[in-house]
């Protein structure tokens, strides 16, 4: 009546659990990959430090004196 016996209805359950698995450590991997990367990578170039004294000047932190004199030693 059954012709497969107990195990019936368990032929996906190890399909299902792989693919569980398998989403599971991918989201491992990125998280640590995401976290050891410490969220944007770090800019050391001279047009990233350009950009970041930009951004300062913009936000009001430094003056324009100021801007211009670090702007003259990054270049």
């Amino acid at each position: 009546m059954h012709d497969g016996g107990m195990m019936m209805g368990w032929g996906l359950h190890g399909f299902v659990s792989i693919l569980f698995l398998t989403l599971i450590v991918i989201a491992i991997v990125l998280l640590i990959r995401w976290l050891w990367r410490g969220g944007a990578p770090a800019t050391t170039t001279a047009s990233g430090a350009l950009d970041i004294l930009e951004e300062r000047y913009a936000r009001g932190e430094i003056d324009q004196a100021e801007f211009q004199s670090r702007k003259k030693d990054i270049s």
